[in-house]
């Protein structure tokens, strides 16, 4: 039986750089996220809502697909919108484009994993304490 100290925090990365996704999975796996990817815009909402991700990172722009768009639909839909989203870009104004779009964080790119980590955990605490067991 699989309690909720067993279970891994999931973790939805869309961007389609796949090389920074294979460097953010095998940072976020050794700390015991299980990481899964979206290459584009166009499937984030079908795996959001197959998967129940407890996080997205999504990246503003990738292969034609608006990020901000995508973020904006994903918080204005009641299935969804209680995810926390995490916006990625090297964009200017990073913070004014999450307002905008309702992210809950942002990190600029080129980042490190453990700045990741730690808003993915400060996300999460603030939401439910009761994940303070699985971070």
């Amino acid at each position: 039986m699989t309690t909720d100290r067993d279970r891994k925090i999931r973790v939805l990365f869309a961007d389609d750089d796949e090389d920074l996704f294979r460097l953010v999975k095998m940072k976020l796996s050794s700390q015991g996220f299980l990481v899964s990817l979206s290459l584009n815009g166009e499937r984030i909402k079908e795996m959001v809502l197959s998967e129940r991700p407890d996080i997205i990172l999504l990246d503003v722009t990738m292969n034609g697909n608006d990020g901000r768009d995508i973020c904006s639909h994903l918080k204005e839909d009641p299935q969804t919108k209680a995810i926390p989203v995490i916006l990625l870009s090297a964009d200017e104004g990073l913070d004014a484009i999450a307002d905008q779009c309702g992210a809950d964080a942002w990190v600029t790119k080129p980042f490190d994993a453990v700045s990741v980590k730690n808003k993915i955990k400060d996300l999460l605490s603030k939401r439910s304490p009761a994940n303070h067991d699985l971070l």
